[in-house]
């Protein structure tokens, strides 16, 4: 619209009226309302925050747990008071196991009878480990498997009296 309209040389017509009217409302706002601006900036930034925070914490989320260590069942000697000294000690096999400790203490005193790695789920006493299990005592045993890079997998524990 020119000048000369808005003197007054020339009455504004309805239709001008009307353009005028559309051009305003279809104005961008920010431009004249340097509030909504500045409020648009704040909530990109709040949402550039929002997005960060929940980029780290998925992040966080994905990182890997230790594994978990299972339960090894133990298959003999079973738990109880046994009429005879045992000379076998046999566990369940776990997948991925490259040796198992196996320990024999006296239940109580601490000591450790016998302490060895083998690498199958079972063990054999020597006459010599044989000999130190005394009649009247009661004993725990232990066992872990550990994979090739010595992580441990899983574990086991019982005890007997003789």
């Amino acid at each position: 619209m020119s000048d000369d309209k808005k003197a007054g040389m020339q009455p504004e017509s309805p239709e001008d009226q009307f353009e005028r009217d559309i051009e305003e409302l279809e104005a961008p706002t920010w431009r004249t309302n340097k509030t909504q601006l500045v409020a648009l900036i704040i909530l990109f930034v709040i949402a550039a925050i929002v997005v960060a925070f929940l980029a780290t914490r998925e992040k966080q989320q994905i990182k890997p747990a230790a594994p978990a260590v299972v339960s090894i069942d133990l298959i003999e000697p079973r738990s109880g008071k046994l009429s005879n000294t045992p000379t076998k000690f046999r566990w369940e096999t776990v997948s991925g196991t490259k040796y198992y400790s196996f320990a024999l203490t006296v239940k109580g005193g601490g000591s450790t009878l016998v302490q060895r790695a083998p690498s199958q789920p079972q063990l054999t006493l020597t006459p010599e480990e044989h000999d130190r299990l005394a009649k009247g005592l009661s004993y725990d045993w232990s066992v872990e498997a550990f994979s090739d890079v010595g992580t441990l997998l899983a574990r086991g524990s019982g005890s007997f009296d003789l």
